[in-house]
């Protein structure tokens, strides 16, 4: 979203574009990681 890394998976990629557009319409915007649970 802040373009510090290349998305790889094309998935991805889309969720990614979509996200930049929505965040555009909000004031402020906050990004947390969630870490993975093994499975």
């Amino acid at each position: 979203i802040q373009g510090l890394w290349k998305v790889k998976n094309q998935n991805m990629g889309y969720l990614c574009n979509e996200a930049k557009e929505l965040k555009d319409k909000f004031l402020s915007f906050k990004i947390n990681h969630v870490l993975r649970v093994p499975t």
